[in-house]
């Protein structure tokens, strides 16, 4: 009976520390991704993030390991719209970068938490009953219009048919 409790506890401590040191591997990969003190070096960090996995099932994911160097040597931050929805003050960053002499838009939304920029997911709605909600959708929708079109163009490259 001594043995089969002292085999047990064995398992359990084992078990624990396997996941305690599986637990740890994953927050130093995350720490890895920070957000940063304003929205280039965040958007550099979620770029970097973009073309981090490798994954060569999507297409965005190929597009952005294979140019990842160029995306984030030319990511420039064109203009931020201070939005309040549900009392979140959240930056609407529109921003460019080059991938040769293709010019990629895109709009990326922030929450400033603790002095640093954070990926935010607020919802800017087309159909809203606000004026200035619907007017930011259809400003957000120009600015990145033209966007897959460019991209699939460029990545067409990538894929051998």
């Amino acid at each position: 009976m001594k043995k089969i409790t002292l085999l047990l506890t064995a398992t359990i401590v084992l078990t624990a520390t396997i996941v305690g040191c599986q637990s740890s591997n994953r927050l130093n990969q995350s720490e890895s991704f920070k957000a940063g003190t304003t929205y280039l070096e965040t958007l550099k960090v979620l770029h970097k993030y973009k073309g981090s996995l490798n994954d060569e099932l999507d297409i965005i994911e190929a597009f952005a390991n294979n140019f990842r160097k160029e995306i984030l040597n030319t990511l420039e931050v064109k203009e931020v719209v201070i939005f309040e929805k549900d009392d979140i003050e959240t930056h609407i960053v529109f921003y460019s970068y080059f991938v040769g002499t293709n010019i990629f838009r895109e709009v990326e939304k922030f929450v400033l938490y603790e002095n640093k920029y954070y990926v935010a997911s607020v919802y800017i709605s087309r159909y809203d009953v606000s004026k200035e909600e619907k007017n930011l959708s259809k400003k957000i929708e120009n600015w990145e219009d033209g966007y897959w079109e460019s991209a699939a163009k460029k990545t067409s490259v990538l894929v051998n048919y």
